[in-house]
């Protein structure tokens, strides 16, 4: 932690803002870019598996051929969290941020030429290497930036990570579109174009998930795929926007308050997300209500499940078991993601928007373990925030 150093510097600003760039904004990318030329994506698989393989994919093996190529870079990050550690603590955090940069190039350049190589498994192959990369960035970024900070700021730098993903996903929603990179020919540069970012971002090192199917969800809901495209990019900008808030409100209250807030709003407004998906069959104005509860509900996200989730890990541990901890958080968020990537498509055909109650009990659970068992961080030493906790489940917070 930087010592002797009170408030925003110039140096700790650059480093923030160029570090998120080179490493959380290209994770946030690949899960932005992949939804708008899906169709195009889908139809090249086709054609690459009757050509090389003589193989013509069925609807449902398709489904599961896309499903597979969107959760892959979950898997990878699953496969790269517990490793984490172990290079932290060999490369330091500076040297594993940049391994992730170099990592997340390679990925670009194989998803840049896997439509000339006729290759799916380059395709895939880039998408596993780049949650791999995502995996070292989500357990190295925020704590390294945690550390570089004074103890007031260390809630204000964590949330960087959030701005990071969510910026990245507007940009990805950005080059995807038709008019630009997401068309059948464009494609691949649309998906290796977070190689930009990196490159920006990568050199100034050494001196110092709903976002997968939201078109369908539109689309369903009785919009034009064009329609649907916009709305979805308005949401991405939106997601953005209120996280940039994060920072300020990360300053300015209490972290137990905001995720108890988060939680419990967020899980209301998915109700009322479900109720105005049921009812939307019947009465087509409910089409805009739901806009409204999504919109909504990202808010609400944004000012508590969004953000803390990076970060706190690194203000109740202390720096021994810090890495570890980062690397265990960071290795069941890309589990539940990957979970959630493979099972909600196939849910919601099954239940339609009932589906999204799974998400409210997840909700209502964070606000009960919130409410029972978290620290407050803000302002506190770890090693003060370790005291509260030192008898394990028994401890109960106040």
């Amino acid at each position: 932690m930087a010592e002797g150093k009170q408030g925003w510097t110039c140096l700790l600003v650059l480093i923030c803002v160029c570090i998120t760039v080179g490493t959380v904004i290209p994770v946030g990318y690949a899960f932005g870019v992949m939804n708008a030329p899906s169709a195009f994506i889908r139809s090249w698989i086709m054609e690459s598996a009757l050509v090389r393989y003589s193989s013509r994919l069925g609807d449902s093996q398709m489904t599961i051929m896309m499903s597979a190529v969107v959760s892959i870079f979950l898997i990878g990050g699953m496969l790269g969290a517990p490793f984490a550690p172990i290079f932290s603590a060999r490369l330091g955090r500076r040297g594993i941020l940049t391994l992730s940069g170099l990592l997340l190039l390679v990925s670009s350049i194989c998803q840049l030429f896997c439509r000339m190589a006729n290759s799916i498994e380059m395709l895939l192959l880039g998408r596993l290497i780049g949650g791999l990369a995502a995996a070292l960035i989500y357990a190295t970024q925020p704590m390294y930036l945690v550390e570089l900070a004074p103890a007031e700021l260390s809630g204000s730098v964590g949330v960087f990570t959030c701005i990071g993903l969510t910026g990245g996903i507007v940009l990805g929603q950005v080059f995807s579109f038709d008019f630009l990179l997401g068309t059948e020919k464009l494609w691949p540069y649309a998906l290796s174009g977070s190689a930009i970012f990196v490159l920006i971002g990568l050199a100034p090192i050494f001196w110092f998930p709903i976002w997968c199917y939201s078109i369908e969800i539109f689309t369903q809901s009785g919009f034009t795929a064009a329609v649907a495209m916009w709305l979805n990019f308005a949401l991405g900008l939106l997601n953005f926007i209120s996280a940039l808030l994060g920072p300020w409100l990360m300053r300015s209250f209490n972290r137990r308050l905001m995720m108890a807030i988060s939680c419990l709003c967020s899980a209301i407004f998915l109700v009322l997300l479900v109720v105005g998906l049921e009812l939307m069959s019947t009465i087509h104005e409910f089409s805009f209500a739901c806009i409204a509860f999504l919109s909504l509900y990202i808010v609400t996200f944004n000012m508590g499940l969004g953000p803390i989730p990076y970060f706190i890990g690194s203000e109740i541990f202390e720096t021994p078991s810090r890495p570890s901890a980062m690397a265990l958080g960071s290795f069941f968020n890309w589990l539940a993601n990957f979970v959630l990537n493979m099972i909600f498509p196939t849910l919601n055909s099954a239940t339609g928007p009932f589906v999204f109650l799974l998400c409210v009990v997840f909700c209502a659970y964070g606000f009960l373990l919130t409410y029972r068992y978290l620290p407050e961080t803000r302002n506190r030493d770890a090693k003060d925030v370790a005291q509260l906790m030192e008898n394990g489940f028994k401890s109960k917070i106040k």
